[in-house]
């Protein structure tokens, strides 16, 4: 088969995000478990693809696009060039599928973020919703949609109205950069270059307001009150709009020094900053699946994280679940956990087990099955 999929994932501002971890990932594994089939790497001519490794530059595609209105675009201009390569199965990784196709299509969903909160639907954002609207709706043109997980292909069912049968389930895996026991003197170096001065908690959030920042900077201080000893909070994501608003409630609470906004934080550093932490807050209100969580426990660091969406399908019982929404809940966890090294023994046993069954290798063995039971 001609197999042809769409990485432009990897050139825009999503190679930051879990789909630009996904597309690398999957891309990358599929040519090693495969080869019977020929690969084309779809992108765009003009900007750089991160992730993708350096023997596969040559099986790239490279393709002038509006770089507007991209999925409005791609009803038109995929067509011809689906054709022209002679594809037979278009898999897309980020944007919509076109209507019309002269092969099959599959398409990957991460997550129906945009349809189930409110601040994704303002007139500001319009454009934006707009381009994810017509992503899900393509859905229905394709033969097989791919969710990351269960959490993800119930709410495929249950928003969008897919059979079941269309969906297949293929959760994500753990990039090997992420592992315990890093040498400790690199460690203690990464801390310094971020201003980690103390024992400190970590919370790979971004900052959006789904990922619950500002519940969990209070349930942080609350924990302060009780806790023996001095903590830091390393904020881990890039900063945004959003994250000036949460700056300002650092200062309000005046914890200008326990709370760390760090800004973005490369892969290889944040394996650093996981391994050099104590503890791992992730009680995000939604998430697709939730890399973060299994990465932080892949370098053997103790998680807290929602007992909601597909978070308890990912980490299973190697973590403490909480109630996301009550700063109770998050607090209790915080306290229960930091002042108990029994429990931080076996989260971290149970957390090393549970990452060590996801691995990227099998996430690309699978999707190559659904492109088989499309030959």
């Amino acid at each position: 088969m001609r197999i042809g999929i769409d990485i432009r994932s990897l050139q825009t501002e999503s190679q930051f995000r879990g789909i630009g971890t996904f597309t690398s990932n999957v891309v990358n594994h599929l040519v090693e478990v495969d080869s019977e089939n020929e690969y084309f790497f779809f992108a765009s001519a003009y900007k750089k693809i991160r992730g993708l490794r350096e023997d596969l530059q040559s099986k790239v595609i490279r393709l002038k696009r509006p770089t507007r209105l991209t999925s409005l675009t791609d009803q038109f201009l995929w067509y011809p060039v689906l054709k022209a390569y002679r594809i037979d199965i278009f898999h897309a990784m980020e944007f919509a599928i076109p209507r019309f196709s002269p092969c099959k299509r599959v398409i990957t969903i991460y997550d129906l973020i945009p349809l189930i909160f409110q601040e994704y639907k303002t007139l500001r954002k319009l454009p934006h919703h707009l381009v994810y609207l017509l992503k899900f709706h393509s859905t229905r043109w394709a033969e097989k949609v791919i969710a990351i997980s269960e959490s993800v292909k119930n709410d495929l069912i249950r928003i969008l109205g897919l059979p079941g049968e269309k969906i297949e389930v293929i959760l994500g895996g753990v990039r090997g950069i992420f592992q315990p026991s890093l040498p400790a003197d690199q460690v203690e170096a990464m801390k310094k270059k971020y201003h980690l001065e103390q024992d400190y908690l970590i919370f790979p959030c971004g900052f959006e307001p789904r990922k619950n920042v500002l519940l969990t900077i209070l349930a942080f201080q609350r924990a302060l009150q009780v806790l023996p000893g001095n903590y830091q909070l390393a904020l881990v994501g890039n900063l945004s709009p959003e994250s000036q608003r949460i700056r300002r409630y650092i200062s309000e609470k005046g914890l200008d020094k326990q709370v760390i906004l760090t800004g973005y934080v490369s892969p290889e550093d944040l394996s650093y900053l996981y391994n050099g932490a104590k503890l791992c807050l992730f009680p995000s209100l939604y998430e697709g699946f939730g890399l973060p969580a299994l990465e932080a426990m892949a370098c053997g660091l103790p998680v807290i994280t929602s007992n909601d969406t597909s978070l308890p399908e990912v980490v299973g019982d190697a973590a403490v679940l909480v109630n996301p929404y009550s700063v109770t809940s998050i607090t209790e966890a915080i306290i229960r956990v930091l002042t108990n090294p029994d429990l931080q023994k076996t989260l971290k046993e149970k957390g090393l087990k549970r990452a060590a069954s996801f691995s990227w290798h099998t996430i690309a063995r699978q999707t190559l099955e659904v492109y088989q039971r499309l030959k």
